[in-house]
């Protein structure tokens, strides 16, 4: 029987289009002058506070303060840049806040709704004369408009730098975060950090310090008795507590123990030989049965290993190699070789700090082998805050160009205290540049979110977290892997550190199967798009369970046609990106699912202005039908967060325009389709701020139009568009039990 293979080259159906005419008519809640009144005691409270600041803890008599803004200006073109230029401040970086405004500009009462504050720096002596400044401002300047976006000003105390610092020693190591790059113009705050602590007699490693955009992270132990000393440094964005890596978890109890059949394992070369896919875990130890698809490495200056680090990476690598054990006489051929990276060792626990040393050994390892997967199942046992976590950017960081698929799991807190958000996905899960895994637990239709999967949301931008579970196995069902303990037995596990290699097991499967055409950034959102979703919430499941029939995933049922489209947009233009339909009537309802990733630069410092890229994709289904005096069809909601996200705590406006994942599903009568398209913006951003020279920024687009009722869709599909689209064909012969097939 022929099979119906997915269609590639959707690209050839994008064009681009003229960019429609908006107008922006803004209602202000405060007049120019009322603001100026309102905040004039504001900057004098504030520099009164700042003088206050003990000399050594300004380097250079620079301070910093916090600059609310009113809710109504998070967008970028409300970026108050005439006034910081004017008043002679700099933003260094910014975060989440909450404000009830005094004002709205709306019929509304002011409730509290999320905003941005930014932390500002100058010398003291100019934030002194910033009253006289504002007092004599010209109110019909631009840099007069800008400042009634302010909503308030104030000095930022010790106490809101301090965070999670551990109660059960008087000497906590903390994580250091401190606003500064690593350009030589920044390195009077490190030196200047350095001497103020050698004042208090407190020793830093700064050769231990991490830089990620705009920040510099370092380790620091400390006496507690001086911690709101320390946080009077002027350039200290956090002081938290350092967390510890995550424990591996290992089931032992499960019984019985099976093993595997001596003619088990293939002995045939992986399906791809030339792909390879790294590990980054505790080892590999005893590995003869998977010695032939295997390489072990290890970073320089590395400890001895420990054994249970070791057997976790074993695990970990027998389930991306083979999946869950379902027949202990056939192992199925792997889909490619694996490196295995140890990067952990005896020191990894004991030291909090050695944390920094395993996210360096990752980066090293990525950029000098440039890897196109990872699968990374360890981490630091860290819940996410509204603060950036180094694991988190430097990942990110190192996924931005979009080259890399890496499989992330979410952590095993999912039974944790929801009061406490401590059931929320882990660091470094939360990075929006990744695939984050969380875990079911059972492969039949009747499957749910494993209890002790880690939960969403994330953060914004990267809300749905995880983004797909996959097999995980629970105490009922668990997951069958490969033992380190004893060659050939089988033991019998669960948890995260299972599904995200499993889950990157598929997307190797579609890449071995189909060849290079299938880019990391495709075979993410071809995941997400076949994914299948039950009754539980996105913060349950994220996008659904990935399908993890590898021969499923390429193929299309004979009502139905899977496209891909790829390739790059430039900023500031509009798209039209036209959806197959097929030429004549089409019967019934129909379907269409949608799912866009990209990958793009982050900005640490500026955790609610993260990405700096952001699709506006709006859905056209009818191409003649329009609103009365519009120029251009009507539009539909495809793209969407659903309750529980869409509340004000957790998300503005236009905040999904910025996720780097958006995922949609739309039902409608075929009667109502003709020429669908999506209309396509590409946004550009910098520190919350309309970017000056934004790059092109690659992309995926999967799209399944499926009509239930047209048995020959598929064919109707491939007959109009046979010219444009392509057939992506498999580029090697695989055997059925390389396929992933149950």
């Amino acid at each position: 029987m022929t099979k119906n293979y997915i269609l590639g080259r959707g690209e050839n159906l994008v064009r681009q289009i003229q960019a429609p005419k908006i107008e922006h008519k803004k209602a202000h809640p405060y007049e120019v002058g009322e603001a100026r009144d309102r905040l004039l005691p504001k900057f004098q409270q504030t520099a009164r506070k700042l003088d206050q600041l003990p000399e050594r803890a300004c380097p250079r008599g620079e301070s910093v303060a916090s600059f609310i803004i009113h809710p109504a200006y998070l967008a970028k073109s409300y970026y108050p840049r005439e006034f910081l230029y004017e008043a002679k401040l700099r933003v260094l970086g910014s975060r989440i806040a909450y404000v009830k405004p005094t004002k709205v500009a709306t019929k509304e009462k002011p409730k509290t709704k999320v905003t941005a504050e930014f932390l500002v720096a100058s010398t003291r002596e100019n934030f002194d004369d910033l009253p006289r400044f504002v007092r004599t401002l010209d109110l019909d300047s631009a840099a007069a408009e800008r400042l009634r976006q302010f909503e308030d000003v104030r000095e930022l105390t010790p106490e809101s730098k301090l965070r999670n610092i551990p109660q059960t020693t008087d000497y906590p190591v903390l994580e250091i975060i401190l606003h500064a790059d690593e350009k030589p113009s920044s390195d009077y705050i490190i030196e200047g950090f350095r001497r103020f602590l050698r004042e208090m007699s407190i020793k830093v490693n700064i050769d231990k310090r991490l830089y990620v955009g705009g920040l510099c992270f370092l380790p620091l132990k400390a006496p507690r008795k001086l911690l709101n000393e320390i946080a009077e440094f002027s350039f200290l964005r956090v002081a938290r507590g350092m967390p510890k890596l995550r424990p591996p978890q290992i089931v032992r109890a499960i019984k019985p123990k099976l093993s595997l059949h001596p003619n088990a394992v293939p002995t045939d070369p992986p399906v791809d030989p030339a792909l390879r896919v790294a590990v980054f875990d505790g080892g590999m130890g005893k590995n003869e049965i998977m010695n032939q698809y295997v390489s072990g490495w290890k970073g320089r200056n590395m400890g001895k290993p420990i054994a249970d680090y070791e057997e976790h990476g074993h695990m970990v690598t027998g389930a991306l190699l083979f999946g869950p054990i379902d027949n202990p006489k056939s192992l199925p051929l792997p889909f490619a070789k694996v490196d295995h990276y140890r990067i952990l060792d005896e020191h990894t626990h004991p030291n909090d700090d050695e944390l920094f040393d395993v996210i360096r050994r990752i980066e090293s390892t990525v950029l000098n082998r440039k890897p196109e997967f990872m699968v990374l199942s360890v981490g630091p046992n860290l819940v996410i805050d509204d603060e950036p976590h180094v694991w988190t950017c430097k990942l990110d960081q190192l996924l931005s160009n979009g080259d890399l698929l890496a499989a992330v799991a979410v952590g095993n807190d999912g039974e944790a205290d929801r009061n406490q958000n401590l059931h929320r996905v882990q660091v470094p899960s939360d990075c929006v540049n990744s695939l984050s895994v969380g875990a079911c637990d059972s492969r039949n239709n009747t499957w749910e979110r494993a209890s002790y999967s880690s939960m969403g949301p994330g953060r914004s931008p990267g809300l749905v977290k995880p983004d797909v579970l996959a097999f995980g196995g629970c105490a009922d069902e668990p997951f069958p892997v490969l033992s380190q303990q004893k060659s050939g037995e089988i033991s019998l596990q669960y948890g995260t550190s299972f599904a995200a290699p499993f889950a990157l097991r598929a997307a190797v499967g579609v890449r071995a199967y189909l060849g290079s055409i299938m880019k990391p950034l495709v075979l993410k959102a071809l995941l997400i798009n076949r994914s299948q979703a039950n009754h539980q919430s996105l913060e349950e499941i994220g996008w659904g369970r990935i399908n993890e029939d590898v021969e499923s995933l390429i193929t299309c049922a004979d009502n139905e046609a899977v496209i891909i489209y790829q390739g790059a947009l430039r900023p500031g233009n509009y798209w039209e990106a036209e959806i197959p339909w097929p030429d004549g009537a089409v019967r019934g309802n129909v379907e269409i699912v949608a799912t866009f990733c990209y990958a793009c630069q982050t900005d640490p410092e500026h955790p609610i202005h993260y990405t700096r890229t952001g699709l506006e994709v709006v859905f056209r289904p009818h191409s003649e039908k329009h609103n009365i005096g519009a120029k251009l069809p009507k539009s539909e909601s495809l793209f969407g967060i659903v309750k529980p996200y869409a509340t004000e705590q957790e998300l503005r406006h236009d905040a999904l325009k910025w996720e780097t994942t958006i995922h949609g599903v739309t039902r409608k009568r075929a009667s109502s389709v003709h020429r669908p398209h999506l209309q396509i913006h590409y946004n550009a951003r910098e520190g919350g701020s309309a970017a000056s020279a934004a790059g092109p920024v690659p992309y995926a687009l999967v799209l399944t139009v499926r009509a239930k009722n047209v048995r020959n869709f598929y064919d109707r599909i491939m007959s109009k568009y046979r010219n444009q689209l392509e057939v992506l064909q498999p580029v090697v012969r695989v055997p059925v039990r390389g396929l992933g097939l149950r």
